[in-house]
């Protein structure tokens, strides 16, 4: 029996998967493991990482490592070329070295494009992913397997439509109301309660004083649509504006695919198109209206997508020879 390998690394955590390579399904559960993006912990610590949780998994299952015919993952801080070459180098280097199979496929890929993989339904050529968790980011693929991106800029260059985006309009939302700048609303109760705070003015030192990662700040996103559904028009206005920023990315790759049109299928995912409800409905709308696509749940997961990968590749590489 042969086999694939999928991963989805990030900067927290790595999912891993093992399939059958002649039916690409998940077998058991998911493993998970450290974060194994390359810029934060180095290319050699992210190949050592990978290894050991690559044999938890084949023994696990009780397969062998010269069994498994291609692996893929898709990690972030692998954009540029020389980058997944080099990570791509080091992990080969390392699996060979633990007994894998000295022609194993080992395919390194962004973690986007994974995400994008395993979103597009597979009866669909093309497509689009819009992701919108503690910041914000979008690719489509075409016809020909290429792609196109819009956003990924962070939340200093962009990340419109994101969790941070929408937190920290309702964070400027309640200091502009505290200084009588801007209309009164709830975020004012509603956020200095979700931080145990008790006036206005404290929000400095939370904000300054304590170097917030963005992704604490982001959690009060969901404070923010909190607010927009018990009907506060501020918070509705900063909801409308992240899902008209979100529809903005879809019309970008519209603009650089030229063969995208309004029957193309718009897929999304991250932590805002989950729990917001008030934001996927606004940004549905959105599509309708400027005619920008279909939406449609994503299909599969990143992993799933990593794994499409790696069948593909084990496939091309046995009618090569």
């Amino acid at each position: 029996m042969a086999y694939i390998i999928g991963m989805d690394g990030g900067g927290t955590k790595t999912s891993y998967a093992v399939s059958r390579i002649d039916h690409v399904s998940i077998l058991g559960t998911e493993l998970e493991g450290p974060g194994t993006n390359p810029q934060m912990i180095g290319f050699q610590q992210m190949a050592e990482r990978i290894a050991i949780k690559l044999e938890e998994l084949l023994e696990s299952h009780r397969i062998e490592k010269h069994q498994v015919k291609a692996i893929c993952g898709g990690y972030a801080g692998v954009g540029r070329a020389n980058d997944a070459d080099t990570a791509h180098d080091a992990l080969k280097k390392k699996l060979i070295l633990r007994g894998f199979h000295k022609n194993v496929s080992v395919l390194i890929k962004s973690d986007l494009q994974i995400a994008l993989k395993g979103a597009i339904p597979p009866e669909h050529q093309q497509g689009m992913l819009i992701i919108s968790g503690t910041g914000s980011n979008s690719a489509g693929l075409l016809k020909d397997g290429s792609m196109v991106k819009s956003g990924g800029w962070g939340h200093l260059l962009g990340d419109e439509g994101s969790g941070y985006a929408i937190a920290a309009a309702g964070l400027q939302a309640v200091v502009r109301a505290y200084d009588r700048r801007g209309p009164a609303t709830v975020l004012n109760e509603y956020i200095l309660k979700a931080l145990g705070l008790t006036n206005e003015t404290q929000l400095v030192t939370y904000m300054y004083q304590e170097q917030r990662d963005k992704s604490e700040i982001a959690v009060l996103a969901k404070v923010v649509t909190e607010a927009a559904d018990s009907g506060d028009a501020v918070a509705e206005s900063i909801i409308k504006k992240a899902a008209t920023d979100l529809a903005d990315h879809v019309h970008s790759l519209h603009l650089q695919s030229g063969e995208y049109n309004e029957q193309t299928i718009v897929t999304t995912t991250g932590s805002i198109f989950k729990y917001a409800t008030s934001v996927r409905t606004a940004f549905i709308r959105e599509l309708k209206e400027r005619k920008l696509g279909i939406w449609t749940p994503a299909h599969g997961t990143p992993v799933e997508g990593a794994l499409k990968e790696a069948a593909e590749s084990a496939k091309s590489l046995e009618k090569r020879r």
